[in-house]
């Protein structure tokens, strides 16, 4: 597998030693597109995926907008108790 590309953690208000951990690694060559894989790790369970773009920036890119998509529907972030960094419901992954 790649390498790390990229970590967050992800903290949930009112739960001790409790976090979201989101990884992404680095995106690599898979026949003629470029696959970036990514894991979000749940309290209760890991969530692997991937996607493909047809350049590795396309490919990160893309990872980035899924993980996003998936962090902010998730429940702990629809009833606000995510954060990153400690400041009100931000998780540092584009518009709140």
């Amino acid at each position: 597998m790649p390498t790390v590309a990229a970590q967050r953690t992800l903290n949930i208000r009112g739960a001790k030693n409790q976090e979201v951990q989101i990884t992404i690694w680095s995106p690599y060559l898979d026949g003629e597109d470029y696959r970036c894989d990514y894991r979000i790790n749940w309290p209760d369970q890991a969530f692997d995926g991937h996607v493909f773009g047809v350049d590795s920036l396309q490919a990160l890119i893309l990872a980035l907008s899924h993980i996003t998509a998936d962090v902010r529907s998730s429940p702990l972030a629809q009833q606000g108790s995510l954060y990153w960094l400690e400041e009100g419901n931000d998780i540092g992954l584009g518009t709140k």
